[in-house]
């Protein structure tokens, strides 16, 4: 303990404020001037990313969900896990039976990208709620035809996730 935390015990230590940032197809740096589908876009969340349990009829679920709101649309990231995370790096792909990474670009139209290809680096702190990590991968359904992958890379941090299911 801090020699500053034993003289007043009402001083709290903060933590990190939780975030997911992403570079979805190339960003939206000035150098980019072909048409690409998806829009780039530098994703940063506009609000809390929520790391909760939830309920699918496979089971109970641990799902991280960011938004990015601009223009009065958002679009919405989601990282679900078919099982408890542990610390440790994991392949992207379509028929992982550990976790599935999700993009929603266009909520109205109901387009989404999933994850087919690349690496998640996790680190997972179960006593303090802590889900921390990195991300690169390509993702289907890009392209004009809805054909091509794009990539996708990015950064997370997120507090919550205990479940009353520990033992997942």
């Amino acid at each position: 303990m801090s020699r500053a935390l034993q003289l007043n015990p009402s001083i709290m230590r903060i933590n990190d404020p939780a975030f997911l940032t992403a570079t979805i197809n190339g960003g939206t740096g000035p150098h980019l001037r072909i048409i690409k589908v998806p829009s780039p876009l530098n994703f940063n969340s506009t609000s809390t990313p929520s790391l909760t349990w939830k309920t699918y009829p496979q089971g109970e679920l641990l799902v991280l969900s960011a938004g990015h709101t601009k223009n009065g649309t958002t679009v919405r990231f989601e990282i679900v896990f078919f099982v408890k995370p542990l610390t440790g790096q994991y392949p992207i792909s379509g028929d992982s039976d550990r976790n599935a990474l999700t993009y929603y670009s266009d909520p109205v139209a109901g387009t989404l990208h999933k994850g087919v290809e690349g690496t998640l680096n996790i680190e997972y702190d179960e006593i303090n709620e802590t889900l921390r990590g990195t991300f690169y991968g390509r993702f289907d359904q890009g392209g004009v035809e809805g054909a091509d992958l794009f990539p996708i890379n990015g950064e997370f941090l997120a507090y919550g996730g205990q479940s009353s299911k520990k033992s997942k």
